[in-house]
């Protein structure tokens, strides 16, 4: 089954239950249970009566002798012929009783087959076994029409009071207004172009053509379904819609894909005003990509003069690419689900997940049902009618955050459980790579999830598939990196009172945008050929603890030792995405965004840009001698090589590899 990619576990007994095996210690288990005595059913007063899945119906517990429980380890197991027995007689709720439900998705198959409106209700959950799970259980068989009595939820003085509820189904209606913008009027009347899309109203091509600017304003009243995104407590503009400006920003910049984004401060949709946004596209390098950043300020328009830089707020960065070519769209197409994936229990979904603190509203709750195909996840999106309409939209962000909630909370298969929610760690959005979108305003999509190795253990990577309802490609992702964030981070956030040092990144200043303003990589050439190989190391490793320092908070370098993990000296997802920001701007390097993953001491990145930077000074190999370190120079044709996978997809690494070294 493994080797199939199937979900599979061994059992650790020496002998196949249920089959032939059982005949050859048939005569030892005889033995082993001839002291086990039957008691009397219903007729000794007990009330209990017992249907079992050895003969498929109700028998007298009375015949449960020795031979009865051989033959339960001996025979197949009738399961649905006793839940079909059990419906026959009347029953229409089911309480499986156990530490982790794993017989109610086969009621509810048995339900369905006898076109029955019987309900199945677990009881406790692997990772949440606490009286409040069992509360809720109890809840979930009172709402399903068990008698349930309260008394031992309540203290018996006062006596709880008791409220009517009405007696007909709730009945809601999405009042808010859609509107193609805020109150900007025509945006040709200041001077710019109508960016025809929801969020994003007006746009302008730099005079100097050194780029590109998308504004818009965003506010509860204007779209008030963004409000619905409330994770820990905090309502954030969802990942998903930085993903799809990103996307009209490549459009408007004359096609492409997101060649990566990195998202590196949330944005927090204010309770009241707004926030003005801009997403800003640099100009063309030599290979034709394009740096991209976007920005929030003040919803009544920065300030003007000063430090009116200092207004704008930088939550993400990345790299605009060639568009993709067609070939590479993915299709679902074919039998949906497949043949073999198995349904998982999405009931009561939203609910848990705002237990967990994913908050949901209406504008979200995409999730119709999922399925496990081996190692992937399926699933079935839809827009829901809350969010609006997917008009304007590239993709709209409220499907595309639905797409992604199996992977925020729904193991993969053969994974162990996630994150309790005593653990209080939540799973956003942290880099993107390979974003490409096939098809525009989508409304019912089909999605499958493929695990990727991780680089870290605190991290999820995924490989997106997103098409429409008959398989066509809609959208791809090569990889999506999720990493936890504390609640305590998002709430800083919320109130402003992130620093550097506590994860928030902070404000940053416009010049701080896309483009890396330093030093070229020539120019580090240049420089370091002048150097020995000890001194080529301890600059390059001072200009990390330098950037490392600042990032933190610190005020003296010192305080950042060369040989200790970032993750010791305090940095996570958006501390280290600005770490390589710096760091990418002061060398003229490109980059990774997971460049403290990789290499995760400040002596680790050091090396690397030693090696990055010394290969454009000579081609001859050497080695680089530092303090109890000796790291090998490679030869230039090596390192470019090296180079150009430093930020490959997984596709691309399998594609260099068959095409540049003829082996697949």
């Amino acid at each position: 089954c493994r080797e199939a990619g199937e979900r599979a576990r061994l059992v650790e007994v020496d002998y196949a239950s249920h089959s032939p095996q059982v005949d050859g210690i048939a005569g030892e288990l005889a033995e082993v249970l001839g002291g086990v005595e039957p008691v009397g059913g219903p007729e000794s007063g007990s009330g209990v009566v017992f249907y079992s899945t050895v003969t498929g119906g109700r028998v007298d517990p009375c015949a449960l002798d020795t031979a009865y429980w051989v033959a339960n380890l001996r025979e197949r197991v009738r399961f649905a012929d006793a839940v079909q027995a059990l419906l026959a007689d009347g029953h229409r709720v089911f309480i499986e009783a156990s530490t982790h439900p794993v017989l109610t998705m086969g009621m509810r198959e048995c339900f369905e087959d006898a076109e029955s409106g019987a309900v199945a209700v677990p009881t406790l959950r692997r990772g949440h076994g606490g009286l409040a799970q069992l509360t809720k259980s109890v809840a979930q068989a009172f709402l399903a029409g068990a008698e349930v009595d309260w008394s031992a939820a309540f203290p018996a003085d006062p006596p709880p009071r008791t409220v009517d509820l009405p007696t007909y189904a709730f009945q809601r209606e999405r009042y808010w207004l859609d509107t193609p913008g805020g109150r900007g009027g025509d945006p040709a009347a200041l001077g710019l172009a109508a960016a025809d899309h929801p969020l994003l109203g007006a746009a302008v091509r730099l005079a100097d053509g050194s780029g590109h600017v998308l504004t818009g304003r965003i506010s509860p009243q204007t779209h008030g379904w963004l409000a619905d995104h409330v994770v820990a407590g905090v309502a954030l503009v969802p990942g998903a819609a930085l993903m799809e400006w990103a996307l009209r920003a490549a459009d408007e910049a004359d096609g492409g894909a997101v060649e990566e984004l990195a998202l590196r401060l949330p944005l927090v949709m204010p309770a009241t005003g707004g926030r003005c946004v801009q997403v800003v596209v640099g100009p063309p390098a030599d290979d034709g990509r394009r740096d991209i950043a976007v920005y929030s300020g003040p919803g009544d328009g920065p300030r003007t003069g000063g430090d009116a830089d200092a207004d704008w707020t930088c939550h993400a960065v990345g790299v605009l690419g060639p568009a993709v070519p067609e070939g590479r769209a993915e299709e679902l197409t074919g039998t949906w689900p497949p043949p073999g994936a198995r349904p998982a229990d999405t009931e009561g979904f939203y609910p848990r997940a705002a237990a967990s603190g994913y908050a949901y509203g209406p504008a979200f709750q995409g999730l119709r049902a999922v399925w496990r195909d081996g190692p992937d996840l399926l699933a079935e999106v839809h827009l829901p009618e809350a969010a609006g309409g997917p008009g304007g939209f590239g993709v709209h962000p409220a499907l595309l955050d639905a797409v992604l909630h199996p992977a925020v909370l729904t193991e993969p298969a053969g994974a162990g459980p996630g994150p309790e929610p005593a653990e209080q760690r939540m799973w956003l959005p942290f880099t993107v790579n390979g974003l490409s979108l096939w098809a525009s305003e989508a409304t019912a999509v089909r999605v499958r999830l493929i695990p990727r190795p991780q680089a870290a253990e605190d991290e999820r990577t995924l490989r997106v598939v997103v098409a429409d309802a008959v398989g066509a490609p809609v959208l791809t992702i090569d990889a999506l990196v999720l990493r936890p964030a504390e609640p305590g981070q998002l709430r800083s956030v919320d109130t402003g009172a992130a620093t550097a040092g506590s994860g928030g990144g902070g404000t940053v200043r416009r010049r701080a945008a896309a483009t890396a303003v330093g030093a070229s990589s020539a120019d580090w050439a240049a420089r370091l050929a002048r150097l020995s190989a000890v001194d080529q190391y301890r600059t390059l490793l001072g200009l990390v603890r330098d950037h490392a320092a600042t990032v933190l908070g610190h005020t003296d370098a010192e305080a950042v030792h060369a040989d200790v993990s970032f993750k010791e000296l305090g940095f996570e997802s958006l501390t280290a995405v600005e770490l390589r920001d710096r760091l990418a701007a002061a060398t003229g390097l490109r980059l990774p965004a997971a460049l403290v993953f990789r290499y995760p001491t400040p002596e680790g990145v050091a090396h690397h840009l030693v090696r990055r930077l010394s290969s454009e000074a000579t081609a001859a190999p050497t080695a680089i001698v530092a303090p109890d370190t000796q790291v090998p120079r490679q030869p230039t044709d090596e390192m470019s090589a090296a180079q150009r996978l430093e930020s490959a997809s997984a596709d691309q690494v399998l594609e260099f590899i068959d095409n540049e070294l003829g082996v697949s």
